[in-house]
């Protein structure tokens, strides 16, 4: 997790790619700067396509059920966890404007 420098502390919006903590909480940026939030959609650039949950931790993440479950009714979403999103992801994914 990286700490926050001067410029951010002071409230440069110039964040991109990057995981920090803003009044005691974590705010994430996608590789365009943009500030993601509970049930925003992002798009990795393999192509994968992930809806974000937040975590009782109240970290982001993405369902650590297997799809496939899910789809066929063994499983609902999130009932296996969360994998909470890792600084080294947010260079990889992208909001995707729903």
């Amino acid at each position: 997790m990286k700490t926050m420098n001067r410029n951010q502390q002071k409230g440069d919006t110039n964040m991109v790619a990057t995981i920090t903590v803003r009044n005691g909480k974590f705010v994430y940026y996608d590789k365009k700067g943009n500030e993601l939030h509970e049930g925003d959609t992002v798009k990795y650039d393999d192509g994968k396509i992930e809806k974000l949950y937040l975590t009782e931790s109240g970290q982001l993440g993405v369902d650590a059920t297997n799809k496939a479950w899910i789809q066929s009714g063994r499983a609902v979403p999130c009932e296996y966890g969360v994998y909470p999103l890792e600084e080294q992801e947010m260079i990889l994914l992208t909001k995707v404007d729903e």
